[in-house]
């Protein structure tokens, strides 16, 4: 069973093969950004993944036990967004979990 699949244990809505499948890559693509260093932000993921879901991606890395940080931050229009990060000290950490995992 796929090691994602249970973060959606308490969902009642059945998910199909090609909605697991998408959220699967849309995980893995963000928590590969992040155990390079980067930040992520939904609309970076709105424009590079076509999706507006990632705060639930990303609840479902923390469920899988990854320490992402939240940092809110607001835009030159004044709206706040969450950018999230893995910080440096615990990505080696991260890495071996993803491995672990086999998520990387």
């Amino acid at each position: 069973m796929n090691q994602l699949a249970f973060a959606d244990a308490e969902n009642t809505r059945p998910v199909n093969s090609i909605t697991m499948k998408r959220r699967q890559t849309i995980t893995q693509t963000a928590l590969n950004d992040m155990l390079k260093g980067e930040t992520v932000t939904a609309m970076k993921y709105a424009r590079k993944m076509n999706t507006t879901r990632l705060g639930a991606r990303i609840f479902d890395l923390r469920k899988l036990g990854f320490p992402i940080v939240s940092l809110m931050k607001t835009d030159k229009y004044g709206e706040r967004y969450a950018e999230y990060f893995i910080q440096s000290r615990d990505i080696p950490k991260s890495k071996e979990l993803a491995v672990k995992l086999k998520m990387i």
